[in-house]
């Protein structure tokens, strides 16, 4: 009888509950898992997408996942998922796209075709999806892309085609693509880039041309990106001097691992990473707004350079012949008044710490013998206040510091340890 009772109350409480998962879930669930489905399977329905019966409501679906040996979306099953903006068609070994098919979204706004076996990109392969916002085709193997391959794209704003295999680009191939803001042509063999080839990309904010072959880019291209923010091209061993100094709105700028002997920061650069040149001078302009400079692995002499760094609070001149015998932290504080952070190349255990206590008086965290703070291992003395900035997890070499400071680090470790094990 009781057990009769319990059951009759539990079914009568079940509407209520089933509201009140359903108020749960619009609350506090708020992720939505693409549509995954396998391409043999794209001719007959999409109820292997439908949403759980558990979770109220059945929205149409917007971002779809296809595992596939090719391309080709069945036009009745388009006709089923009008709504798709979100199209996933990475990791499948694809050697082409086929943009009459899947161009039939109309709705589609961003394609992800990462991890594929593309070799060239041909005329238009896309030119009917009119609304594709984004378009990544990172490390595939494309070696070829057709001056009219990106016809039609006119709303697209960020392009990826890093980690390939392209070595020319035709100095139209962009043309089309007058919305675009973000390129990366990350990770490829380009060695040429032809005064126009950003000639009808003023937009562009962030451009990326890192890990190429380049000897020498345009200084006029600079003087007609208007908007770039973000400029890298690091790691290009053959490249010489580099003339940045047109784009106003420049905020970032990564030149690392190249062949600078000099360069010039325009004034609105907040960020530059010069690591690892032939660079024994650089230029600034009085008002300039840098808070982070990147100078290990040159041909500094000095630690206090030459020109007003009022704003500076990230300075790495790590692994440059400077003598540092005479040099003090309050000559340190009086160049660079906002300085937080300071790397500085190996010298003599007495003077080392001698500068940590200095640093520690001035709030100035010190690395001694490193490239940065987060290489810990290659630290040789460390007076480091914001602990909380380390990996820990590659703590395993003793850093050798002076006693009170190393009492403090060492408490801090074992706090930090104790906190994620209480975790």
């Amino acid at each position: 009888m009781r057990l009769l009772l319990l059951t009759v109350i539990c079914y009568s409480l079940l509407p209520s509950f089933h509201t009140y998962l359903h108020r749960f879930v619009d609350r506090y669930v708020n992720f939505y898992m693409p549509c995954t489905i396998q391409a043999d399977d794209l001719q007959y329905t999409n109820e292997s997408c439908a949403p759980s019966p558990w979770i109220r409501g059945s929205d149409p679906i917007t971002e779809l996942q296809i595992i596939c040996k090719n391309s080709t979306v069945p036009r009745s099953f388009l006709e089923k998922t009008p709504n798709v903006e979100f199209l996933r068609i990475r990791n499948n070994s694809l050697t082409s796209i086929d943009g009459m098919s899947i161009c039939q979204w109309k709705r589609l706004q961003w394609i992800d075709a990462d991890f594929n076996s593309l070799r060239k990109l041909t005329n238009g392969f896309l030119f009917f999806c009119k609304q594709l916002n984004q378009l990544l085709l990172h490390n595939n193997k494309i070696k070829e892309i057709a001056s009219d391959a990106f016809i039609g794209l006119k709303s697209l704003r960020y392009l990826d085609l890093s980690s390939n295999q392209i070595t020319y680009l035709d100095k139209n191939v962009f043309k089309p693509l007058k919305k675009l803001e973000n390129l990366n042509l990350n990770t490829n063999r380009i060695q040429i880039i032809d005064i126009d080839l950003f000639r009808y990309n003023m937009l562009i904010g962030v451009l990326d041309l890192s890990n190429n072959d380049l000897k020498t880019i345009p200084s006029e291209i600079f003087q007609m990106l208007d908007y770039l923010e973000v400029f890298s091209a690091d790691n290009n061993p053959k490249l010489g001097s580099i003339d940045i100094r047109h784009p106003d709105s420049l905020k970032v700028l990564n030149i690392a691992n190249v062949s600078q002997t000099r360069v010039f920061i325009p004034s609105n650069v907040e960020e530059a990473f010069l690591n690892n040149n032939q660079i024994s001078q650089i230029f600034v302009e009085p008002d300039n707004t840098l808070f982070i400079l990147g100078l290990s692995g040159n041909c500094i002499t000095s630690l206090l350079l030459e020109g007003s760094f009022n704003n500076l609070e990230t300075l790495s001149l790590s692994n440059n012949p400077i003598q540092l015998q005479s040099i003090s932290v309050v000559k340190i504080k009086t160049k660079y008044p906002s300085i937080k952070f300071l790397f500085i190349p190996t010298i003599d255990d007495r003077k080392a710490e001698q500068m940590i206590l200095e640093a520690e008086e001035n709030q100035i965290d010190l690395a001694v013998g490193g490239y940065s703070f987060d290489d810990i291992h290659s630290l040789t003395y460390l007076r480091f206040a914001h602990f909380d900035s380390i990996n820990f997890e590659n703590y395993n070499q003793k850093i050798y510091i002076t006693s009170s400071v190393r009492k403090y680090f060492t408490n801090k470790v074992k706090n930090l340890i104790v906190a994620n094990t209480n975790e």
